[in-house]
């Protein structure tokens, strides 16, 4: 796309808003399917027994009574701790269930339904298995009270055991449940990944026009990383995609990345790519993420051990973050920097908030406070960027009509600048004749002495045909625009095109400028003169018409041409280089913006033009 139209916009914003809602009438359409009163239908296990053994099945805990969840932290002579509770199992239930870096087996009356992360069930670079949430089918030969035992093997990398409540009843009842309460994190994380992947390709379309479009190439992979991170974090994803591989990978490495992004996106917003704060989280952010997939893929450090690292850096960078924006709002009175002040603020604050309570429940995941935050920064920059696109696509449009007006100033210039150079020749004729008007009188005044009426006559005719002609045409009373329109009819005549224009535009006109009326004659002549120079079984014309009538002038221009025509989607393509024609759109805009309009035909290798404006 060479250029931005409000056409093209329109689409852009209609393809982001129908994806949207397209995404939200999916989520609400499986949410009704599957509602079905999880109260009545399926029971959470929130009170069990919890017993720890050793590797040699010796108890090292007894039971003791806790109440789920809860996070268990074993000591270094636990092997695995076993959670058990009793159910009155009902014919099709189901147990759903979750586990965190621990191999789990399951068992209903003593006997094994289910394992999980068992030896060479994941490749070697996974020292623990990764997170998983599962529902299996209890065999239909248990019936009425079963003893359920989950037995959690102690993970490699860490001492605490993450236990989530077990889930047990009617499939498509746990569903509803799940979606009750990881449905809507589940559209937030969605809408946001596919507003940053809108974001991102709709960057393109401008970016070639303004550098500043690059933040939101960086405001785009910031949203994608964002909600792909809040995607694998979703229970209802993991319950669902059943890959919780490529889950744990995204995962990490999507929350590890965010800052990279933000970063970046920071130094363009506030035109600070200098800043040596921003600098250094950019440079310290980038090698740390290289660094950490590399000690993944070479099994030295696992992605979840790295987390306390990131932890760190995460609050270290937010600080960098919100001290140069602090400093540059206060101190330089930077107006963008003063808009990020409080987001960025609040971002931190949720921040904190979230790794001191991860720190007290001991859980890898970081949501709930950050996952807020997060979402409430995100939808700020969300409405940040479509202002900001608003302000460069009017900047872009404001530069393109600068542009124009400067061209056809230039055109004025060259105009005015050859009819003074015509007049200051004449002069210099003129001059010249007068020097010598003497002689010829005295020549004359012997001729008519010595009856010599017709030899006199025929000097006299000499006389008359030496002096310079006025060869200077005025096509209207308005002196500028006659400037432009004697320019280019000037210059058709030179490529040997035939013209004819009668055209009748006052000289002054309150509701348009001088300029703006430069514009339009001088993109039609334009146009029509590229269209005409080449022909060669056609004749070239060019025949052109203006008229008043009330306060609006009406143009009407036919012109021959031989080229194909490309339209797409009712609008010229230019000839000259992908995308729409310029200088028809900038005729169509012009007299749009003083209550006309303009129309483009083909007939028999005719072009016509059509415009309307109010004087």
């Amino acid at each position: 796309m060479k250029y931005l139209t409000k056409r093209n916009l329109s689409v852009i914003i209609a393809v982001i808003l129908s994806m949207l809602l397209s995404i939200i009438l999916i989520i609400t359409y499986v949410f009704r399917v599957t509602q079905i009163n999880p109260a009545t239908t399926c029971k959470t296990i929130n009170n069990v027994s919890i017993y720890s053994e050793d590797n040699n099945n010796n108890r090292v805990k007894g039971a003791q009574k806790y109440k789920l969840p809860y996070t268990y932290v074993c000591n270094k002579n636990e092997a695995e701790a076993t959670v058990e509770f009793n159910i009155n199992k009902n014919e099709d239930d189901f147990l759903f269930f979750g586990t965190i870096y621990c191999p789990l087996r399951i068992y209903a009356d003593d006997e094994i339904i289910y394992d999980y992360g068992l030896i060479n069930r994941f490749p070697k670079i996974f020292v623990d298995p990764p997170t998983n949430f599962e529902s299996i089918k209890i065999p239909d030969r248990f019936k009425g009270k079963t003893n359920i035992k989950m037995v959690y093997e102690k993970p490699k990398t860490r001492d605490a055991i993450r236990v989530y409540a077990p889930v047990v009843g009617d499939k498509n009842a746990i569903n509803a449940k799940l979606f009750t309460d990881d449905g809507p994190s589940f559209i937030y994380a969605l809408c946001f990944f596919f507003l940053g992947i809108m974001l991102f390709f709709a960057s393109f379309a401008i970016i070639h026009l303004s550098p500043k479009a690059e933040a939101l190439v960086w405001t785009g992979v910031f949203l994608v990383a964002a909600g792909t991170w809040q995607l694998c974090e979703n229970t209802l994803v993991t319950y669902f995609v059943q890959m919780p591989e490529f889950l744990y990978i995204f995962d990490f490495l999507s929350f590890y990345m965010l800052l990279i992004p933000l970063s970046e996106d920071m130094q363009v917003f506030i035109n600070d790519k200098e800043s040596p704060f921003l600098n250094v989280a950019v440079i310290v952010n980038v090698t740390s993420y290289i660094i950490s997939l590399l000690l993944f893929v070479t099994n030295v450090c696992p992605l979840h051990q790295q987390l306390p690292y990131f932890h760190a850096l995460l609050i270290m960078t937010l600080i960098l973050i919100t001290i140069n924006i602090t400093y540059k709002a206060f101190r330089f009175n930077n107006r963008r920097a003063k808009t990020f002040f409080f987001p960025f603020l609040i971002l931190l604050i949720f921040t904190l908030f979230e790794l001191l309570r991860y720190r007290v429940n001991s859980s890898y995941h970081i949501s709930s406070f950050f996952q807020l935050g997060i979402m409430l920064f995100m939808s700020f920059l969300i409405i940040y960027s479509t202002i900001h696109v608003r302000s460069l696509i009017n900047a872009v449009v404001k530069n393109t009509e600068l542009k124009q007006q400067l061209k056809y100033q230039s055109t004025i210039i060259q105009a005015n600048k050859a009819k003074m150079d015509l007049l200051i020749s004449h002069d210099d004729e003129i001059r010249k004749q007068r020097h010598d008007i003497r002689h010829h009188l005295r020549t004359i005044d012997e001729m008519i002495k010595s009856g010599m009426e017709t030899e006199a006559s025929n000097y006299i005719q000499d006389i008359a045909d030496s002096m310079p002609a006025n060869t200077s045409i005025n096509y209207c009373d308005n002196t500028i625009v006659n400037s432009t329109i004697s320019y280019y009819i000037s210059h058709a005549q030179e490529k040997g095109i035939k013209t004819k224009a009668k055209i009748v535009v006052p000289n002054s006109n309150p509701n348009i400028s001088d300029v703006d009326l430069c514009i339009i004659f001088g993109n039609l002549l334009e146009n029509a003169i590229d269209a005409c120079k080449h022909l060669e079984n056609i004749p070239k014309i060019i025949s052109i018409n203006a008229q008043v009538s009330g306060e609006m002038l009406f143009i009407y221009m036919d012109n021959t041409y031989d080229n194909e025509i490309k339209i797409i989607d009712n609008v010229y393509q230019s000839t000259k280089h992908d995308g729409a024609g310029t200088g028809l759109t900038s005729i169509e805009s012009t007299a749009q913006a003083h209550e006309g309009s303009a129309k483009f035909t083909t007939k028999n290798n005719h072009f016509i033009s059509e415009v309307c404006v109010r004087l």
